[in-house]
């Protein structure tokens, strides 16, 4: 039954890494190991780029042990992120405070809770923020207008483009950043199927360490590789 869920998900979902586990064992290897797999595999370092890099390379290793079934590595990378880099001199020169421009972008983009609404027992904030058309895209978050400090009520309110006080750009960045006693680390996953675990673990322990000889982050991977349980 699991061969064939296996063949016909990987057909559907191509790219998708897919494991088959019971339920309460699942949850119970999960909360062991902080992997949600069977085994696992952790390797730990700063460069979120070199542990993805890292971990394709040993799921590749892995993939050739037998036994070994279902081998996926997590990926860390590609969540957008929007970066707004605010320049401290220009905000100063306007008579801005860095807190007054993240108040700006906090409820121009993400909203700001003014009132609570009350229907019988139930308590509702109520938010406000910009138009989706404001905030579509980089282009429009450039040009959220904020409004300059005036001492004096009766003279018209001046405003300032968000995009002159400093940079606003769109990057790629983590999506999720797996740390163990304060580590980044990046997590592998595999099942072990017609084979007893710990000829495969050893197994597997002995193709990284052959492959990885030289840095020493594979020195503590390969002690790290065991069983979720």
């Amino acid at each position: 039954m699991v061969k064939q869920m296996s063949e016909k998900l990987n057909r559907e979902f191509v790219g998708v890494d897919f494991n088959f586990s019971q339920y309460i064992q699942d949850n119970m290897e999960e909360a062991v190991s902080g992997v949600k797999g069977e085994n696992s595999i952790k390797i730990f370092g700063r460069d979120l780029n070199e542990l993805e890099r890292l971990s394709k390379s040993v799921k590749t290793e892995l993939s050739g042990v037998r036994g070994v079934a279902d081998p996926a590595s997590f990926n860390l990378l590609g969540q957008p992120n929007l970066i707004v880099q605010i320049d401290r001199a220009k905000t100063a020169r306007y008579g801005f405070s860095i807190s007054d421009i993240n108040s700006v972008v906090q409820a121009a983009i993400g909203g700001q809770e003014v009132s609570k609404v009350y229907e019988g027992e139930m308590i509702f904030a109520l938010t406000v923020r910009l138009a989706p058309e404001y905030r579509r895209d980089v282009d429009a978050i450039r040009a959220i207008p904020v409004a300059l400090p005036n001492s004096d009520p009766k003279s018209p309110t001046a405003y300032i483009r968000l995009g002159d006080l400093g940079e606003i750009k769109l990057v790629s960045g983590a999506a999720y950043i797996y740390r163990e006693n304060s580590q980044r680390f990046i997590p592998l996953k595999y099942s072990v199927r017609d084979r007893d675990l710990g000829s495969t673990v050893v197994e597997a322990q002995e193709r990284v360490q052959k492959t990885f000889r030289s840095p020493g982050l594979f020195a503590r991977m390969v002690g790290r590789i065991r069983r979720a349980g």
